[in-house]
């Protein structure tokens, strides 16, 4: 393992090892993939650029996707953009998008254009059409998630617990309506899911909170869980500023989904210089077979005059040492 690969090996007696990244063909921008494997394929999905939530497929997710086309045709009417961070997940034969989107300023109870939130869309296909499918508790449809003082909530990530069978919802406070750089508590939230998929079940806990020093910059966000060889949850999560300064920590949570994380070491996993890339964030996993996971994310260089980033993909398995 290399650079900061190695350190986290110290740390722990076992890990999670990535595998060297491939580049995925997909051309800039595109940010912020998830990706889904079904029974006909794979889908990659990744925050807007110039769709609302842009879709490709492929038969291997190491590369040949098509598109992309736009799956989400029929957003609420309190989402009026900025479609960041999609993540889709199927129970059933209903596929669920979870998105952050701005709330309008004419959706009551104080929303603004510089509040993000997050809702839920379905479809019953992979590459959509999905349409806004959330629960109304005020009389009109409502986010799933949203934060107080107008504090944003973003980067939604659904994920399956094994020992209770219920699927849990997380997500990262974002800046609110000072923008990115003001003095928010950004931290990374989490709730259980009603068994209807819209809707929390549960009050949303923090599980980490960001460190106003080091490489994180006061940010934690793109949360995505993996269950470990050790019997725990671990959380990978994107620090910095995306545009120049981003890398992916992880953190250890316990065996009880929600429960408080601790991070691994004090720096990233993933950082400039891991197999030449840089400003590496934006990660999501999927399976792909038995005791090895999947991982999706991007990569870019300083933005300059555009926006960079690509997506790569890579291997992850546990290794007992």
């Amino acid at each position: 393992m290399a650079g900061a690969l190695v350190a986290a090996t110290l740390l722990l007696s076992s890990c999670f090892v990535f595998a060297a990244p491939s580049p995925s063909g997909i051309p800039a921008p595109t940010a912020d993939p998830s990706l889904l494997a079904t029974a006909s394929g794979y889908y990659l999905y990744a925050t807007n650029a110039g769709f609302r939530v842009p879709v490709r497929s492929s038969s291997s997710y190491a590369g040949g996707w098509s598109g992309p086309s736009e799956a989400f045709t029929g957003p609420p009417s309190w989402a009026v953009g900025n479609f960041w961070a999609p993540d889709v997940v199927q129970v059933g034969s209903t596929y669920y998008l979870y998105y952050s989107a701005s709330v309008t300023s004419a959706w009551p109870y104080n929303g603004n254009n510089d509040e993000h939130a997050v809702g839920v869309a379905c479809s019953s296909a992979p590459a959509g059409p999905f349409t806004g499918c959330s629960v109304a508790p005020y009389g009109f449809p409502a986010p799933v998630a949203r934060e107080g003082g107008l504090l944003g909530a973003i980067d939604p990530e659904a994920v399956f617990d094994y020992g209770t069978q219920r699927w849990f919802l997380l997500w990262s406070v974002d800046w609110g309506p000072g923008g990115r750089r003001a003095n928010s508590p950004r931290a990374i939230k989490g709730c259980r899911l009603a068994t209807n998929m819209k809707q929390c079940d549960t009050t949303p806990v923090e599980i980490l909170h960001a460190a106003n020093g080091g490489w994180e910059l006061g940010t934690v966000e793109n949360p995505a869980m993996l269950w470990g060889g050790d019997g725990q949850w671990h959380l990978y999560y994107s620090g910095g500023n995306y545009e120049n300064a981003y890398a992916t920590g992880e953190a250890v949570c316990g065996a009880a989904m929600l429960s408080p994380c601790t991070r691994l070491g004090s720096g990233p996993v993933l950082a400039d210089g891991w197999n030449g890339l840089s400003n590496i964030g934006g990660l999501d996993f999927f399976p792909v077979y038995w005791g090895v996971y999947g991982a999706v994310f991007h990569s870019s260089g300083d933005f300059g005059s555009g926006d960079p980033r690509t997506v790569y993909t890579s291997t992850v398995t546990w290794q007992n040492s």
